[in-house]
């Protein structure tokens, strides 16, 4: 289990300028060290996935990407919501682009009753 004292670590596709600026700007919203944590590995997560620097990433990509993580992956609702929110907050704030996917995509919970 990380300790989120550190940072993920750089890859070679989002490293450098980018992703010390997602870093600064998550720290000036005022986002805690595991939100941090969790978006700047979001974003890494998606670069190695496409295999793109962050300026070279399309809608598609990120849409790519999501679909991967939740059809083919199943990961964990939890793990969409902070994957999800760490690219929105990154094509928004850090890197803006108006792309549709950032709106459309959303997590869907699931609630299911204990077992007895």
């Amino acid at each position: 289990m990380p300790t989120y004292n550190k940072l993920p670590q750089p890859s070679p596709f989002f490293k450098g300028k980018l992703y010390q600026k997602l870093v600064e700007d998550l720290t000036l919203a005022g986002m805690a060290k595991r939100t941090v944590y969790g978006y700047v590995r979001a974003i890494r997560k998606l670069c190695e996935f496409q295999q793109k620097t962050p300026t070279k990433l399309t809608e598609a990509d990120v849409r790519a990407f999501l679909l991967h993580q939740i059809v083919e992956l199943e990961v964990a609702s939890g793990t969409q919501s902070v994957l999800l929110s760490g690219i929105k907050f990154f094509f928004r704030t850090t890197l803006p682009r108006k792309w549709k996917v950032l709106d459309q995509s959303k997590i869907n919970y699931t609630h299911s009753l204990p077992d007895r």
